[in-house]
């Protein structure tokens, strides 16, 4: 496992940086760099893509700027499912609608950073690595 970032993918990461900073309040994004951190820690420890890691930790809570009644109406409107425990507590909506978010405003298309972005809060059956880092990264910064 190559544990060094490449100059294009530390470019990428600096623009995610700056757009993700200029969307989030600021304690909001000093937990998503933290978690970014955490999760590069545990990419190197367990063997997952480092870029992915910073990318998915970055992007995690990308959509926690919206209100709940904001998040399910862009989820209704985008034709993103939208499960029964989310109507009732619908901040669960930010990794879906987060997800979406990645791939359309961000241009993220690797499936398992999408993946790490939608299952962060409640997690999922069967979870990649990548899936497992992310879960727990939010969980554990500090």
């Amino acid at each position: 496992m190559d544990y060094l970032l490449s100059k294009e993918e530390i470019s990428q990461l600096s623009i995610l940086e700056k757009k993700v900073k200029a969307e989030l309040k600021d304690s909001r994004y000093r937990h998503t760099v933290s978690v970014a951190h955490c999760a590069a820690a545990l990419s190197m420890v367990h063997g997952a893509p480092l870029f992915k890691a910073l990318a998915a930790g970055l992007l995690h809570d990308c959509a926690k700027c919206y209100t709940d009644d904001e998040l399910l109406s862009k989820c209704r409107k985008k034709g993103l499912p939208v499960r029964e425990i989310e109507e009732v507590n619908p901040s669960l909506l930010h990794s879906k609608y987060g997800a979406y978010l990645a791939k359309e405003k961000y241009g993220i298309t690797d499936d398992e950073i999408l993946s790490a972005i939608e299952c962060h809060t409640t997690g999922k059956p069967a979870m990649s690595l990548l899936d497992k880092i992310i879960f727990t990264a939010d969980y554990i910064e500090p």
